[in-house]
């Protein structure tokens, strides 16, 4: 008898200090100092959807892995994150719920997001492709690739993921040469020869550089067109010496091997007017282009082009001058 009680005193002395190694191993365990991994797309990191701009989608995928002496481990292989009043969040049965390893050497964190989902065609650590097309509707969006070393303040909290523009987005405006108002109708942009309108675009991701580093560019040219980008009329005031922006836009696909010629053709006053000018800025991702025209009683011609990255809250066709007018100086024509 006295044999069995120590060999259970015995087994339970082990179990309980097996339990209590568990206890202190266990993910989500606050002796432990984890955490779950909470995913947020905004600098204040309270899970909100500011950080997605124009807050366009309600979902993304992720990419994330931690290093830890030289082997990676990936702990969200396309998790797919949505928005849910006021947070995201990725936890399903398929996706379980994943917590900072506090011996980790750094995690790094890349993702995507397209109008339809089935346009992310590869996501891992290295690189993100889009399947992207022309459109007026929005841009797709790419994550900056994110690195969070063991040592910096951002480990084991909200990780802070921040999009940009896969597109550029391709405006117009205009300036009258005399005090008169006008109404402009019937606007076009027409690329003299067809234009990529369809590609997959692939982001590659330098961790080597400080901070991590994209490079993006189209990989597959899947068509062309030469279809005529339209838009909205412009109506400007009388006494003015203010550039006033369209109201449309459009989302392209930024191919550096886009030929430059283009044309415009528009009504003034009812009166149609017609030029060509050559493009000498090559489109690229997350840039804002306002095409700035000049209407005279005979012509419309190129005068300036502005171009502003995407993630500004505010695009101004006009250079920071008093009153916001063109000057003499930049009032030049585009060779």
């Amino acid at each position: 008898m006295r044999r069995n009680l120590e060999t259970i005193f015995a087994l339970s002395f082990i179990l309980l200090t097996y339990g209590c190694a568990q206890v202190d191993e266990l993910p989500g365990n606050d002796l432990a100092g984890y955490s779950p991994i909470t995913l947020a797309t905004d600098s204040a990191g309270t899970g909100t959807r500011a950080g997605i701009p124009d807050g366009m989608f309600d979902r993304f995928e992720v990419f994330a892995l931690f290093r830890k002496s030289g082997v990676s481990t990936v702990v969200m292989d396309k998790y797919v994150v949505t928005y849910g009043t006021p947070t995201w969040t990725y936890e399903s049965p398929s996706q379980p719920l994943q917590y900072w390893m506090r011996d980790a050497d750094e995690y790094r964190f890349t993702a995507g997001s397209c109008r339809d989902m089935a346009d992310v065609l590869w996501l891992d650590a290295d690189k993100l492709k889009l399947h992207m097309l022309n459109n007026r509707q929005g841009s797709s969006l790419y994550c900056h690739p994110l690195r969070i070393g063991a040592a910096d303040p951002e480990f084991g909290k909200v990780v802070n993921l921040r999009f940009g523009y896969a597109h550029c987005r391709v405006m117009v405006a205009f300036v009258k040469e005399s005090d008169a108002g006008a109404v402009i109708t019937n606007i076009t942009l027409t690329p003299s020869d067809p234009i990529t309108s369809e590609a997959e675009m692939t982001f590659s991701f330098d961790w080597n550089a400080t901070p991590a580093a994209t490079t993006a560019q189209v990989t597959q040219r899947k068509a062309t067109s030469a279809a005529s980008l339209s838009y909205d009329a412009v109506t400007i005031p009388a006494n003015t010496a203010d550039a006033v922006k369209s109201a449309s836009m459009h989302y392209c696909i930024p191919d550096a091997s886009n030929p430059t010629g283009w044309n415009i053709s528009l009504t003034c006053d009812g009166e149609p007017k017609a030029a060509s000018f050559e493009n000498t800025h090559t489109w690229e991702c997350g840039k804002n282009y306002i095409y700035v025209f000049s209407l005279t009683a005979k012509a419309v011609k190129l005068v300036h082009v502005v171009s502003q990255e995407l993630e500004d809250s505010y695009f101004d066709c006009n250079p920071v001058l008093p009153g916001g007018s063109f000057s003499d100086g930049n009032m030049t024509e585009n060779p």
